[in-house]
């Protein structure tokens, strides 16, 4: 008979498997949940986790690039939608139209450089990272994600190298046995 839970993270937190779950991968949840914040936005459910609030937020990816021209983006997003143009072929054709977010969508400013949380089932297979590709690594994305959080809470969350490993163990048993064995045979 399968186990009714076949990811390791299911298996550890509904499933009542302490082992299934390395010590680090441990840790990592508890920096997860706890200092780290990460839960905030990938949330863990009473009864099951998505690793998403399924909601919009900005990490400020990107935006940097674009500040200096940021009106003009703007303004020529608006006139675009104000003509008919299809919202997909404008944001798809140009890079930096794309990276004021959801604003494409609703128009609202406090929109600008927003993007749906993703959900964090299958991270370490997806590279690269970011709503842009931006970064190469599952390392390197923790470390981002983390300096912004730092900066969203108004000082720096400062992590030991053996922490962040820790949550990087954790993404890493996020994965679907299946996933990973695809394209294996």
């Amino acid at each position: 008979m399968a186990p009714r839970y076949r990811w390791k993270f299911d298996r550890y937190q509904y499933g009542q498997d302490s082992k299934a779950l390395s010590a680090g991968a441990q840790r990592g949840l508890a920096l997860f949940r706890g200092r780290a914040k990460c839960s905030d936005c990938h949330v863990i459910g009473k009864d099951y986790a998505l690793f998403t609030d399924n909601d919009f937020h900005s990490v400020n990816i990107g935006l940097q690039r674009i500040a200096p021209r940021l009106a003009e983006l703007t303004t020529r997003l608006v006139k675009a939608r104000q003509v008919g143009a299809s919202l997909d072929q404008t944001v798809l054709s140009e890079e930096d139209l794309a990276e004021l977010g959801r604003f494409a969508v609703t128009l609202k400013p406090a929109d600008i450089g927003k993007f749906r949380t993703p959900s964090l089932r299958n991270v370490a297979l997806t590279a690269p990272y970011m709503h842009d590709g931006s970064v190469a690594t599952l390392e390197a994305a923790v470390e981002m994600e983390l300096y912004n959080r730092g900066t969203d809470m108004g000082r720096p969350l400062i992590l030991t190298p053996q922490e962040r490993s820790d949550l990087v163990a954790l993404l890493q048993s996020l994965s679907s046995p299946s996933a990973t064995s695809y394209g294996a045979h």
